[in-house]
């Protein structure tokens, strides 16, 4: 399928829906019918045995197949795998990093899970942890070397040498595209060992959802996306976050800064992290016959980037890097217009020793959309970020592919996960395995039958591609979990039975980071 490229309207990628409430009546066993007649004589039986008749008749000619009731069907693949490929723009609003309704409300500190230092320190969940019967499940990495890249790094990070920097790429859908659950772990982790910088962020912003917490970013109209999740891009280059963007627009911009204190808000001005940046990192494609962008920094021209390949050279990934002092600094790209200016993504780092957490969560995301990036270009961007841990997580949209047999995912996930280890070859490798998803059964609210399944699929890739794994859904209390998160007292399940609130996130994010820590700890 294709789109025009003046499309306006973004393409129907959804994340999982809410699930409905679907009641089956079983009836009250067979009657007996009327006395003194045969068995075909009654009314339901002969419905029966016409609807029967009805039904078989499409298997007479393989030409009615479409028709037929039972068996194997073709199904619809948007609505079961959420893979058929639509190349096209969809044109992006103006835009700022704006905190969504949903995400005001800050977890309160008694939510956070505590664990001391040391190998046999105790883990101390918080009240609300241990009422809705969420536990501590610690990492599992059968070879007991899937986190010895990350494990280094941090080693080197805490030791405190200048520049000694430990990032993580976090791969994920609409949990990490709003920054829920890597905000907190990007927060505990820069607690602990120094805040190295917020990390990449997309050049604009290609769904309303997406947001960052402590950090600015803007982007004015004439901006076209592109993303692995469609609209797709016919030479599938993404960059390291999987959207690209495009424009020959004079009039669009884009822009970056450090954060600032919400006015009014004591825990924001008590807060410190993303006040501080000591360089931006630009990804762009440099491409024959492109254009050139206006740089800013702090309200100053700074240079005219072009973005032009040099004659003979073809479609290249570049990071520009422009070095400011440590402090509080915005940068801003204006294009000049006329050809094509087409960017990734811009990170903000520091030169101090610290953590760096990029969030790279994609709406509607699946792990195997990953692969939709060009191999040799994903694989650079990778190599270009350099992460110590690679984390992919995933599920609730793969919930959702009922076309898409176990064993086709498994395969497709393996292929991400070799992707990944090929590139990235001394990083660390982990798979947090599926939250849990309720629906509405005869108990009331239970865990949908398919949940438990893809945990187990993730737990056995991850395994066999040498990759360590946690378990979410025993993390947030097993089976039926999300049904007793939406209702505590604060919430932490949303109402559409999948989504955590933010204090949820929260929770798993202090979940996620407990367990890394006491791995981290018992490495030794």
């Amino acid at each position: 399928m294709s789109e025009s490229s003046s499309q306006s309207k973004e393409p129907q990628v959804a994340e999982a829906p809410t699930p409905r409430p679907v009641e089956v009546s079983l009836g009250e066993g067979p009657r007996e019918g009327p006395k003194g007649k045969g068995l075909f004589s009654t009314r339901g039986v002969q419905v029966a045995l016409w609807f029967g008749i009805l039904a078989a008749i499409p298997y007479a000619h393989p030409k009615l197949e479409p028709f037929r009731l039972f068996g194997k069907q073709k199904s619809s693949a948007p609505a079961s795998s959420g893979l058929v490929a639509e190349y096209g723009d969809v044109k992006l609003a103006a835009a700022k990093n704006e905190v969504p309704p949903a995400m005001k409300e800050a977890p309160p500190a008694e939510m956070q899970v505590k664990v001391g230092a040391g190998k046999a320190a105790p883990v101390v969940l918080s009240d609300v942890a241990v009422s809705v019967g969420a536990t501590f499940r610690p990492i599992e990495d059968p070879t007991g070397h899937a986190l010895d890249g990350f494990f280094a790094a941090l080693a080197r990070t805490e030791k405190g040498a200048p520049g000694a920097i430990t990032r993580v790429a976090h791969y994920g859908d609409s949990l990490i595209v709003s920054d829920y659950m890597s905000s907190t772990l990007r927060r505990r982790f820069q607690t602990k060992f120094g805040d190295a910088g917020h990390g990449f962020v997309l050049f604009a912003k290609p769904w309303a959802w997406y947001f960052h917490q402590d950090v600015n970013h803007w982007n004015g109209e004439g901006w076209t996306a592109n993303r692995i999740v469609n609209p797709r891009v016919a030479d599938e280059m993404y960059g390291y976050g999987g959207a690209t963007f495009r424009t020959t627009d004079d009039k669009a911009n884009a822009g970056f800064s450090t954060s600032k204190p919400v006015p009014g808000d004591p825990q924001s001005e008590k807060e410190m992290f993303g006040r501080r940046v000591s360089r931006f990192e630009v990804h762009y494609l440099e491409q024959p016959d492109a254009g050139s962008v206006h740089v800013s920094i702090d309200g100053k021209h700074v240079e005219t980037l072009s973005t032009r390949a040099p004659k003979g050279g073809g479609k290249k990934l570049v990071l520009k890097t422009y070095p400011v002092t440590d402090g509080e600094h915005s940068i801003e790209f204006r294009p000049l217009g006329g050809s094509e200016a087409r960017f990734f993504g811009t990170v903000l780092e520091r030169d101090v020793a610290g953590v760096v957490w990029d969030a790279l969560g994609v709406n509607g995301g699946r792990a195997r959309l990953l692969d939709v990036n060009d191999t040799a270009h994903w694989t650079e961007s990778l190599r270009a970020r350099n992460p110590n841990l690679v984390v992919l997580q995933y599920g609730t949209n793969e919930s959702e592919d009922t076309a898409f047999p176990m064993e086709q995912y498994e395969a497709t996930l393996a292929k991400v996960l070799e992707h990944v280890r090929a590139a990235l070859p001394e990083a660390g490798c982990l798979v947090v395995g599926t939250m849990d998803r309720a629906g509405h059964g005869n108990g009331g609210l239970e865990t949908r039958p398919i949940i438990p399944l893809l945990g187990a699929a993730q737990r056995k890739v991850a395994f066999k591609a040498g990759c360590a794994f946690w378990d979410t859904l025993a993390s947030m209390g097993g089976p039926g979990s999300m049904g007793r998160w939406v209702k505590a007292t604060p919430k932490l399940g949303g109402g559409d039975l999948t989504h955590p609130t933010t204090v949820g996130a929260a929770l798993l994010g202090d979940l996620l980071y407990t367990a890394l820590m006491k791995a981290y700890a018992e490495h030794g």
